[in-house]
């Protein structure tokens, strides 16, 4: 339970919060609400303790709480702010005005006492009237909403570190899984071989075995039939003679052949490359800090050709990083996806039936596909990627445009121009989760954030990005001059937010809220309008996609 220092206005004994507290009552360990004020007095007085006081002192005058207005501070407000911060039980009474620090006579005593300007607080020169007081009003509110603001925006952070955590340790469990099958398979391809030597071992062995009880068997035959030769037939025991002479010269040859062959043990030589390996790390990676408010800053671009042979100009409308490194192109004008390598060679391609508009990664080897023509073909197709060939897996069947795709948390997100819908895998509707129907393009693409808390929505009509929550509530919008017709958006892993102009030409950075601009991160001028835009998780380069144009330009991270 606080003290009366600490808390003045919370009583002993009890839970109830009053402006004043009746003095009597007080006394007496016990909390009750004061209704009444007398001047003579300096006290206040509850109902009941009021009428004693009447009878005691009839001449003294109490104000009700009709007149509050002319009671005197209340006691704990006032102790809350005369009381010294640093010291118990200590009032405030003096000003050091070289370090602008109120203080009370310990402070003094024990901070202050070189201090040129220590003065009474209560001298003219500091003194305040309530005028002054009521000024400082409206610095108040600005400061206590930017507190609150800042604080809310703390806790989402905390939040987010969470979730970003949890999606950490989801990973190393992938990562260790993956470890565990590849020991399972290295484990079973051993034990294969093991058991192949051995059963070539065994069947030497056992041929040997069988000759040798073959050779045995024989010699004993022959033996057993000469012992029952009469003694006096001469031409028997010659052809005994002779077969048992044979057979011995054989079977000695076999003894010998099989003496000559060597022992044959078995053992086990550990590869010691993974031992070394494992002796030489101390965690399975490294968990990095990093700031959304960093300015990415890039250097010299590069641009490379994507077009295939016999191919109409590319209209590279999304780009998609896979974790190998290979690079996923929609090539929406020869409608065609395309698999880039490290060096941005096309390695492979797979025709879709009409324009992919977007393309987002499902698993480390699926992808899902956004066909769209604007007329009729509202599809998603997921694709099986194996040794850089893309293999058809399912495709659902959409009631509405489909422009944007993004997979998170087991559910397909889909923007269809004016909505955002998140589906299952298996193509089921779940919900509608935003609408706004005053434009044509006010939901055309769309972004998660890392942790999963955020959506950035891009309104290519009012050229405006919004920001979401995961349940689709709108929580903010930021349009900016300088940024005209945006039409693709990308948040990193560290939840810079990158959006790019498709008349504008340029790319701009936002914080992670998506309500403020922190740079312009490249400017892209000459030539046709930009589409798409992809940061890579592995190098941090910025890839860009336009229209009409060939090239897919690579910015590198400076």
């Amino acid at each position: 339970m606080a003290t009366k220092e600490d808390t003045p206005v919370l009583q002993k004994g009890s839970d109830a919060l009053f402006d004043y507290c009746c003095c009597v009552c007080d006394d007496n360990d016990t909390l009750t609400e004061a209704l009444f004020y007398c001047e003579s007095c300096c006290k206040w007085y509850c109902d009941q303790c009021v009428s004693l006081h009447g009878q005691m002192y009839k001449k003294h005058t109490t104000l009700g709480k009709s007149e509050q207005v002319k009671w005197p501070v209340a006691r704990g407000v006032a102790e809350l702010l005369t009381k010294c911060e640093e010291h118990k039980g200590k009032m405030i009474e003096m000003f050091c005005a070289d370090h602008s620090h109120l203080c009370c006579t310990t402070c003094v005593l024990l901070d202050h006492r070189q201090c040129n300007k220590v003065t009474q607080i209560t001298s003219g020169e500091h003194k305040k009237e309530h005028d002054d007081l009521q000024k400082l009003t409206t610095d108040i509110i600005n400061l206590t909403q930017r507190l609150r603001k800042l604080v809310e925006q703390k806790e989402c952070k905390v939040k987010s570190l969470q979730c970003a955590y949890d999606n950490i340790i989801e990973e190393i469990t992938l990562v260790r899984q993956k470890f565990n099958a590849a020991l399972d398979l290295l484990v079973q391809r051993t034990i294969n071989e093991g058991r192949q030597v051995v059963a070539r071992l065994k069947k030497s062995l056992q041929a040997d075995v069988f000759s040798g009880k073959a050779a045995l068997k024989r010699i004993q035959s022959l033996q057993d039939a000469s012992d029952k030769i009469a003694p006096h037939d001469s031409e028997l025991s010659t052809v005994a003679f002779m077969k048992i002479e044979n057979e011995l010269l054989t079977s000695d040859s076999i003894l010998r052949e099989m003496d000559s062959k060597s022992d044959f043990t078995l053992s086990f030589t550990l590869d010691k490359n993974i031992e070394n390996c494992l002796a030489t790390m101390t965690t399975l990676g490294t968990i990095n800090t990093s700031n959304s408010s960093t300015v990415i800053a890039t250097t010299r671009n590069s641009h490379y050709n994507i077009k295939l042979s016999g191919e109409a100009t590319c209209e590279i409308r999304c780009i998609c990083e896979m974790p190998n490194g290979n690079v996923i192109i929609a090539d929406a004008k020869n409608n065609k996806i395309k698999i880039l390598d490290k060096h941005f060679h096309v390695v492979s391609y797979y025709d879709m039936p009409a324009c992919p508009f977007y393309v987002c990664q499902i698993t480390d080897a699926e992808v899902a596909v956004a066909v769209y023509n604007w007329k009729s073909v509202h599809e998603i197709h997921v694709l099986a990627l194996t040794n850089d060939t893309m293999v058809e897996k399912e495709i659902f069947k959409l009631t509405h445009p489909c422009t944007g795709i993004r997979h998170y948390n087991g559910h397909l997100y889909v923007a269809s121009t004016q909505a955002l819908y998140r589906y299952t895998m298996t193509g089921m509707l779940l919900d509608k989760m935003y609408e706004d129907t005053s434009g044509y393009c006010t939901v055309y693409r769309f972004a998660l954030n890392a942790n999963g808390d955020r959506i950035h929505v891009i309104d290519y009509t009012n050229h405006k990005v919004l920001t979401l929550n995961m349940s689709g509530q709108f929580l903010s919008s930021f349009a900016d001059p300088e940024l005209q017709c945006p039409i693709d958006v990308q948040v990193t892993e560290s939840e810079q937010v990158l959006v790019c102009g498709y008349a504008s030409k340029n790319i701009i950075q936002l914080n992670s809220e998506g309500t403020e601009k922190i740079a312009n991160v490249a400017s892209l001028k000459e030539g046709t309008q930009l589409l798409s835009i992809c940061c890579s998780r592995q190098t941090g380069s910025i890839f860009v996609g336009r229209y009409r144009n060939d090239d897919i330009v690579v910015y590198d991270k400076k």
